[in-house]
């Protein structure tokens, strides 16, 4: 059972990331909101116009990426700069 619902305007979302069964979904303000869906109910429930799937453990906010780096298979750095690892396919 949840401890509580916390409702986001997706603008807010950076990327979300998989841990098991879990979903580890980073925000703007550097926040972390462990939520008890899987990666795939995030795919299923977010826009496919704002959100893309870079590795079946990342989906990332197409709105808040920095740069695209081709070198070392592919990565993603993000408004924060964190780097994300883009999937070969």
């Amino acid at each position: 059972m949840p401890d509580k619902i916390v409702f986001l305007n997706t603008s807010e979302i950076l990327y979300c990331e998989a841990q098991g069964a879990y979903t580890n979904v980073h925000l703007l303000n550097g926040k972390k909101i462990v939520a008890s869906k899987s990666i795939g109910d995030f795919e299923s429930q977010l826009s496919s116009q704002i959100f893309f799937r870079i590795h079946h453990s990342t989906i990332i906010n197409l709105n808040h990426v920095k740069e695209f780096q081709r070198f070392d298979g592919g990565h993603v750095m993000m408004e924060n700069n964190i780097k994300l690892e883009v999937s070969q396919r």
